[in-house]
């Protein structure tokens, strides 16, 4: 016959429930807010070593000068279309970056759930799809506990918006 042993529930502490609202979303904000910062980087990195490779193989191979290679650049599509989605890059990381702060301090919650699903795009750098997904689902899911939805809806702490006031009449 087995016999129960408390010393083997050492591990179960029933005073520690689930974390607090204002606790939750420390991590996964700071790990949207990490990977929108590694994403900047790379879009920038990348608009830098496109242009100085394209530029540098036009001007080298092309034996031309710099006023015949910005003719032969500025006509190309491509020449304006790159600057394009540079920009576009920039401004979603930056708007994952915003929405990552947002989170952590329990305000805009629609924006923050776009944002999310704008993280697990894994915009412009798409070799990180493979880790951002799964972050993705995970805050989602951190986003739609009741909790963490009520915490939302409170007016923020800390100089954070307010509901309006009704003036007196």
């Amino acid at each position: 016959m087995i016999e129960h042993d408390e010393r083997d529930d050492y591990d179960d502490e029933p005073w520690r429930g689930k974390l607090a609202p204002e606790r939750v979303l420390r991590w996964p904000s700071s790990v949207m807010w990490a990977f929108g910062v590694l994403q900047f980087i790379f879009a920038q990195t990348g608009m830098i070593m496109l242009i100085t490779t394209t530029v540098l193989l036009e001007f080298i191979d092309g034996d031309q000068t710099l006023a015949g290679l910005w003719r032969a650049v500025r006509s190309d599509p491509a020449f304006w279309l790159v600057p394009l989605l540079w920009l576009l890059a920039t401004v979603w990381t930056l708007l994952l970056i915003r929405a990552a702060n947002d989170m952590r301090r329990y305000r805009r919650y629609r924006s923050v759930l776009a944002a999310v699903i704008m993280s697990m795009f894994s915009v412009p750098f798409f070799y990180l799809a493979v880790i951002q997904i799964p972050i993705g689902a995970w805050i989602l899911l951190v986003l739609t506990r009741r909790d963490v939805r009520a915490r939302f809806e409170l007016p923020a702490v800390n100089g954070g918006p307010t509901p309006l006031k009704r003036k007196a009449p």
